[in-house]
């Protein structure tokens, strides 16, 4: 480690933009026992700089459906408590986008992230994507707002990066999630180091890998009790950026049990048949009430964050006796 790097990491750690995520909470959220308000409020407890939060998350009380009154109420409570708030769409659809923009405007946010979720051939995928993120591209100028697209298990790290680079704006970015490469038959690191230079948001969050056919399926896991190299990774995304830091939110997105299938095979053609998704979904586990589920779930939501600083604590005291040893 270089002198410089160590004190990077000091300094950066003990800055890092840590977030709420509201998928870890997502079962409570969809029997309507959580809200925006409630993870603000688990923000505000465990010292963290705020919540990301998806626009359809929920039942009745999702942000798509409730009043300009209730988002307004929101915002107010969130700059009361003096934390941020970044939205989330799982889509660059034109009328999903849309609405997105509409909330973003009510609850004050400068931040949406994205992700491409169509079928077809690959370059179908890839040139629907870009034909999208134009239009995002254009209504993140028009309203004063930043996007980022998820590496969200299809697509290749690679392949992202040339969409994004198409685009060529600096109002839309790179979201590097701590598993989808596993969906897309590719390695955490080298994921990594691919989207290095666009990445200004991560998803934080333990899984595992489970070998089907040729390709790899995503399976949700605690922290620290898989096989990733989280500390590493880590790491490398506190060190992007040469002045400041280029990372502006580290999003806490643990789900424990979540499954989603290969997309990717090592021994598919050049231009591989994407099936036709839906947005990532959790189920309820039938073998438990369904309040002990919702406890459960919460109950992870804490656990990641402990690993998560603890993880950091790590790191800061490696930083810090190596500068003493310099």
């Amino acid at each position: 480690m270089k002198k410089k790097n160590a004190q990077k990491l000091v300094t950066r750690i003990e800055q890092i933009p840590l977030y709420a995520h509201a998928y870890a909470f997502v079962l409570n959220f969809e029997q309507d026992e959580f809200t925006a308000i409630d993870l603000l409020d688990f923000a505000k407890e465990h010292q963290l700089k705020g919540i990301c939060v998806g626009t359809d998350y929920g039942s009745k009380k999702r942000l798509d459906r409730v009043s300009k009154r209730e988002l307004r109420h929101i915002r107010v409570y969130a700059r009361k408590l003096g934390l941020q708030i970044n939205l989330e769409v799982s889509s660059t659809s034109k009328r999903d986008i849309d609405v997105a923009v509409r909330i973003a405007r009510e609850l004050g946010v400068a931040n949406i992230r994205v992700y491409i979720r169509h079928g077809g051939k690959l370059s179908e995928v890839i040139k629907r994507g870009i034909q999208e993120l134009e239009y995002i591209s254009k209504s993140a100028e028009k309203n004063n707002l930043h996007f980022v697209v998820e590496s969200h298990e299809v697509l290749k790290a690679q392949e992202l990066i040339e969409i994004i680079k198409r685009i060529d704006s600096p109002r839309v970015g790179a979201l590097l999630d701590f598993g989808n490469m596993i969906n897309a038959h590719e390695k955490p690191l080298d994921a990594l180091k691919v989207m290095s230079p666009h990445i200004s948001q991560v998803h934080l969050k333990g899984a595992k890998k489970k070998k089907m056919g040729k390709g790899y399926a995503q399976i949700g896991a605690h922290a620290g009790e898989d096989n990733f190299p989280h500390k590493n990774m880590l790491r490398n995304l506190l060190l992007l950026g040469e002045l400041e830091p280029q990372i502006k939110c580290y999003g806490l997105v643990q789900q424990i049990g979540y499954y989603s299938p290969p997309y990717r095979f090592d021994n598919e053609e050049g231009d591989p048949l994407i099936p036709d998704r839906e947005p990532s979904r959790t189920y309820l586990d039938g073998n438990s009430s369904v309040q002990e589920v919702l406890l459960v779930e919460r109950e992870n939501a804490y656990k990641q964050v402990k690993y998560v600083k603890s993880l950091l604590d790590e790191l800061r005291s490696e930083a810090e006796l190596y500068l003493l040893a310099s």
